[in-house]
C-alpha cells in the first residue's frame, strides 16, 4: 500500500494543495485501495462459491467431470424416474402440500386462494410430483382404461350369451269385446223365440188335455185315443220343461255375458353362440393393439413429461444463477460508484466517469430486474408443468453441477434409440390395428354361424267368476333350438372398398414409421453432436472466467493508478459478466443436451 501511495503520489506531483489536501489525497487513494481489494475478494468468492454458498456473490460452477463407470451406464438419479411406477405409489409420495385439489372442476375464487408461498424442489422431487399430478399423464391413463373396457367387450364375443325375460301384463282383448256382443244378440234372439214357442206349447197341452176330458175312459173303443193322446200330452209336457229350462239357462247365460279382463304371465329363457364369426378375432386383435398403443403413449408421455420438467428445472436454474449474477454485478457496480464519488470529492476522477459507473450500474439494475422477471416466469412454467395447488410456487433447491459423461458412440445411441423408442413401436401396432380392420371389413360378406335355444313358459289367469284361477289357471311350456346360418353375398362392393382403406391405412403407417425413424436419428444427432462442443464450451468459459476476473482486477489497479480510464474498467466488468453467463448457458446447455439425447435414446 505504501509502495502504491507514493507511485500514485509521484505521478501527481502537479497537484498543489495544502497539507491538508494531501490528507485527502492519502485517504482517497486508501479508499481506491479498499475498493480493489474488496473487488478482488468479491471475485475470490465468486469461485469459491460451491463451498462457501454465500448467496449474494456470483457461484463459480466447478468444472471437475465425474468419474464414471465404463462397464455399466450410469444414468443420473433423474433419469431413473423415467420408468414407470405404481400410480397410487406417486400419489402417496407427493407431500399434502404439492398434491393437486382431487376435484378438477373446482377453481380459486378469492384472490387469498392464489397467493403462492416457495417451497423449494430437488429436481427428482419435481419429476415425482409431475407424475403423480400430470393432467396429461392421468388422461393417458384414463384412455388405456377405456381400450382396456373395449378389449374386454371384445372377448365378451368368446362366450355364449345367456339371457332371460320375464313379461306380465294385464289386458282386455277388443277382439273379444266384438265376440262379447256377438253372442249377447244370438242370447237375446234365442231368449226371444223360446219365449214365444212356450205359450204355443202350453196352449197346445191345454188342448191334449180337454180332449181327454171329453173322451170317457169306460169305452173299450176310446182306449187307443186316450194312450194315444197321453202320449203326446206327455211328449208336449217334456218340449214345455225343456224350453223353460232353456230359457232360464238363456237368460242367465245373458246375464254372464260380458268381456272380462285377464292377465298374463310369459317367461322365455334364451341362449345364444356364434360357432363362427370371422370378424370376432379380428376385432379382439384391434382392441388388444389399441391398448397397446395406450400403453406405448402413457410411457411415451410420461417420458415427455420427464423431460419437460427437467428441461423447466434447468431454465429456472439459469434463472436463479442469473439472479444472483446480475445481483453481484449490481453489487459491485454500486461499490465501483461509490469510490468514484469519493475520487470525484477528491478531484482524483471526472465527472464523466463518474456518470458512465451510474449509467452501467443503471444498466446493471435493469438485467436485474429482467432476470428476476425471466426467474418468476421459471417458477411459474415449472408449476404448470408440476400441476401444484395455487398456493405454491416452486424454486430451485439442487447445486448447478455437469451431468455425467455419455459413454456409448453415436452410432450405438443410435441402435438403441431404434430398440427402446415407444414411438417406433406404437407405428408397429398401429399397422396391425390396421391388418386387423381389414380382416374386420372383409368379415362382412363372409358367412356365420350361430347356435340358438329358447325355452318359454305361459301362465294366464282370468276374471271370469265361472272360473277358479287358482284351479283353472292356464300354464303351457315350449322350446325351440337350431342353427343359423347367415350370408351376405354382395354388398354393393363396401366392404372390398372398406378393405382397402385398411390398405392405405396400412401403406401410409409404414412411411410414417420410417419417418419417425428417420425424426428419432435426427434427435440423437442434434443432442449427441451438442455434448462435445458444450464440453468445450464449458472448459473455455471456465478460463474466460478466470481471465475476465483477472482483467477486472487489472483494470481496477490501472484506473486507480491513473494509467486508464473507467471506461476500461467498466468494459471489464461487463466482459466478466458475460463470460459468467456463457459458462452457466454452457454448463446447463450440456445439462440440456444430455437430458435430451437420454430422452431420444431410452424407453
Amino acid at each position: 500500500m505504501k509502495k502504491f501511495l507514493m507511485i500514485y503520489i509521484s505521478k501527481n506531483k502537479v497537484f498543489r494543495g495544502s497539507g491538508f489536501n494531501l490528507l485527502i489525497l492519502t485517504f482517497v487513494n486508501i479508499t481506491t485501495l479498499f475498493v480493489a481489494q474488496k473487488s478482488l475478494l468479491a471475485n475470490e468468492l465468486l469461485l469459491n462459491m460451491a463451498d462457501q454458498k454465500k448467496e449474494e456473490i456470483t457461484p463459480f460452477i466447478d468444472d471437475q467431470y465425474q468419474t464414471i463407470d465404463t462397464q455399466e451406464f450410469n444414468f443420473s438419479e433423474y433419469e431413473k424416474l423415467f420408468l414407470s411406477q405404481n400410480p397410487s405409489e406417486v400419489e402417496n409420495s407427493i407431500p399434502p402440500d404439492l398434491r393437486v385439489n382431487p376435484n378438477p372442476l373446482e377453481l380459486p375464487t378469492t384472490p387469498q386462494e392464489v397467493e403462492t408461498v416457495t417451497i423449494p424442489l430437488s429436481l427428482e422431487d419435481a419429476i415425482a410430483v409431475a407424475k403423480g399430478n400430470s393432467q396429461q399423464l392421468k388422461i393417458a391413463k384414463i384412455n388405456l382404461e377405456k381400450s382396456q373396457a373395449v378389449l374386454d367387450e371384445a372377448r365378451a364375443a368368446l362366450f355364449p350369451t345367456l339371457s332371460a325375460a320375464v313379461t306380465a301384463s294385464r289386458r282386455e282383448e277388443a277382439s273379444q269385446g266384438l265376440s262379447t256382443e256377438a253372442s249377447e244378440q244370438d242370447t237375446e234372439n234365442q231368449i226371444a223365440q223360446l219365449e214365444s214357442s212356450i205359450p204355443a206349447i202350453e196352449n197346445q197341452l191345454d188342448q191334449i188335455d180337454s180332449v181327454l176330458e171329453q173322451l170317457n175312459p169306460a169305452d173299450p173303443t176310446v182306449i187307443p185315443t186316450i194312450v194315444s193322446l197321453l202320449i203326446e200330452r206327455n211328449n208336449v209336457e217334456q218340449n214345455l220343461l225343456s224350453a223353460q229350462s232353456s230359457l232360464e239357462s238363456s237368460r242367465e247365460a245373458l246375464r254372464d255375458i260380458k268381456n272380462y279382463a285377464g292377465t298374463f304371465i310369459d317367461g322365455t329363457v334364451s341362449l345364444n353362440y356364434n360357432i363362427y364369426s370371422p370378424g370376432r378375432q379380428a376385432t379382439i386383435n384391434s382392441a388388444s393393439e389399441q391398448v397397446l398403443i395406450n400403453q406405448l403413449e402413457v410411457q411415451r408421455i410420461e417420458n415427455e413429461l420427464v423431460l419437460n420438467v427437467t428441461l423447466a428445472y434447468y431454465d429456472l436454474q439459469q434463472a436463479d444463477q442469473e439472479v444472483k449474477i446480475n445481483q453481484s454485478d449490481v453489487t459491485n457496480r454500486q461499490i465501483r460508484l461509490e469510490g468514484l464519488q469519493l475520487q470525484l470529492e477528491a478531484q482524483l476522477a471526472t465527472r464523466v466517469d463518474l456518470l458512465n459507473a451510474q449509467v452501467e450500474l443503471d444498466n446493471s439494475i435493469q438485467n436485474l430486474r429482467n432476470s428476476q422477471t425471466v426467474q418468476q416466469t421459471s417458477q411459474r412454467n415449472l408449476a404448470r408443468l408440476l400441476n401444484l395447488p395455487p398456493t405454491v410456487t416452486p424454486s430451485a433447491s439442487d447445486a448447478i453441477a455437469m451431468s455425467d459423461l455419455w459413454e456409448y458412440s453415436l452410432e450405438e445411441s443410435i441402435i438403441m434409440a431404434y430398440k427402446n423408442r415407444v414411438e417406433l413401436q406404437q407405428k408397429l401396432a398401429q399397422r396391425k390395428s390396421f391388418e386387423a380392420q381389414r380382416q374386420i371389413a372383409l368379415a362382412q360378406v363372409r358367412p356365420t354361424l350361430a347356435l340358438f335355444a329358447n325355452y318359454q313358459m305361459l301362465q294366464s289367469y282370468t276374471d271370469d267368476p265361472r272360473i277358479n284361477t287358482l284351479v283353472d289357471g292356464n300354464f303351457s311350456t315350449g322350446y325351440a333350438f337350431g342353427l343359423q346360418l347367415n350370408w351376405n353375398f354382395f354388398d354393393g362392393g363396401a366392404a372390398n372398398a372398406r378393405a382397402r382403406q385398411a390398405d392405405a391405412d396400412i401403406a401410409r403407417t409404414d412411411q410414417e414409421y420410417s419417418q419417425e425413424a428417420d425424426s428419432i436419428r435426427f434427435q440423437v444427432e442434434r443432442s449427441y453432436l451438442q455434448l462435445p462442443s458444450q464440453i468445450e464450451n464449458i472448459d473455455t468459459a471456465r478460463q474466460a472466467v478466470n481471465r475476465a476476473q483477472e482483467a477486472v482486477e487489472a483494470a481496477q489497479i490501472r484506473f486507480s493508478a491513473g494509467v486508464t480510464t473507467q471506461t476500461e474498467v467498466l468494459d471489464a466488468q461487463t466482459r466478466l459478466v458475460q463470460a459468467q453467463n456463457n459458462l452457466l448457458n454452457a454448463v446447463l446447455g450440456y445439462n440440456r443436451a444430455k437430458a435430451e439425447l437420454q430422452r431420444a435414446v431410452k424407453n
